[in-house]
């Protein structure tokens, strides 16, 4: 069995358990005030339009914030970002498997070979840890900014980039968590990747 296909299998694995985590966490954990479940703020939000299709962000803003949903809506959001992380790593390397056999059967154009050299397999010790990072940044213009002025990793969204990011976190492991600490939100502290998307922004904000 190939390193791709492992890892594909691995991160199969991954996303189905995250997916039933988000199912999970949308319908058993609730909000701090009124104890309401993602479907239960869905309505109320609904309800608060009236005719209207979209909620103001202001109004939504204070709806959450009076239920006391950030915490638990964060937590929904993360169980979600994890699992597309995941499906994409595991399409990433599906993709990548079927290119090597295209190559190893001399039927193989240079979009297979292209494809190659840009899915890197991480491996599942990459991947937890990409897991236990818990998400991604943004990166728009002022997060590229930043890591390019101190030559962090790559200003397009791809796995390499990531991982390289991984391996700078890991780097300033001490110096970082002890930042990241300070970042507390009803009990709930800030991913680390989110401390690295707001770090970097505020770099890059600088420097425009």
């Amino acid at each position: 069995m190939s390193k791709p296909f492992r890892s594909s299998i691995v991160a199969s694995f991954l996303a189905v358990t995250s997916t039933y985590a988000t199912y999970w966490s949308c319908f058993i954990l609730s909000t701090g005030k009124s104890s309401l479940s993602i479907p239960d703020l869905s309505r109320m939000l609904s309800e608060a339009t009236g005719d209207d299709k979209l909620v103001p962000f202001a109004e939504a803003f204070d709806l959450l914030s009076a239920e006391r949903a950030f915490p638990y809506v964060l937590v929904v959001f993360m169980a979600m970002l994890v699992t597309a992380v995941l499906c994409f790593f595991a399409l990433g390397m599906m993709i990548r498997e079927f290119c090597e056999r295209r190559v190893a059967a001399h039927r193989a154009g240079s979009v297979s070979g292209w494809l190659i050299d840009h899915l890197p397999v991480p491996g599942w010790r990459y991947i937890l840890r990409v897991l236990l990072l818990a998400c991604v940044p943004a990166y728009d213009r002022f997060f590229q900014d930043g890591v390019t002025t101190y030559k962090v990793t790559t200003q397009e969204y791809s796995m390499t980039s990531v991982l390289k990011l991984v391996d700078f976190y890991e780097e300033h492991n001490d110096r970082l968590e002890e930042t990241r600490r300070g970042f507390e939100d009803d009990g709930l502290v800030y991913p680390q990747m989110k401390l690295m998307d707001m770090g970097f922004w505020q770099v890059g904000f600088e420097k425009s």
